[in-house]
């Protein structure tokens, strides 16, 4: 289970390759990790969003886009955030693919399919009810 050290970790690595980047393409081969809003919805919203910054609350990543919604993801137990070329082949745990405008794509891996996203016009409608931050 990644813990916070290694999600902040993650978040300070692939801030300088992800943001300014374009989402140009969304695609979603387990539909139940988008807790919020539809699938559809989810698709048709992030794409064409400009990633603006990736902030860290507890073990979420918060990705800032222009529009002033919010992507959350939660790696849960086995997820895992890679920046792979857009032509990679997904392997069989990719769950999702955010696909951006400079030939690379976000993966996100789950091999046990607990990791969770949503597409929010806030971050504290999912992560509101956290604790104090420990770092």
């Amino acid at each position: 289970m990644p813990e916070l050290p290694e999600v902040e970790t993650i978040k300070n690595e692939l801030t300088p390759y992800i943001v300014g980047q374009c989402i140009t393409d969304v695609s979603l081969f387990w539909e139940k990790m988008v807790r919020r809003p539809s699938v559809e919805e989810f698709r048709s919203r992030l794409i064409g969003q400009e990633i603006t910054g990736i902030a860290r609350r507890g073990k979420y990543f918060i990705f800032g886009l222009t529009s002033d919604e919010v992507l959350i993801i939660h790696l849960k137990m086995t997820g895992s955030l890679l920046l792979k070329s857009d032509s990679a082949e997904p392997d069989k745990y990719v769950r999702a693919i955010l696909h951006l405008d400079k030939g690379t794509a976000l993966h996100f891996r789950d091999p046990r399919k607990f990791g969770a996203m949503w597409l929010v016009e806030g971050r504290n409608a999912v992560v509101g009810k956290l604790g104090p931050e420990p770092l």
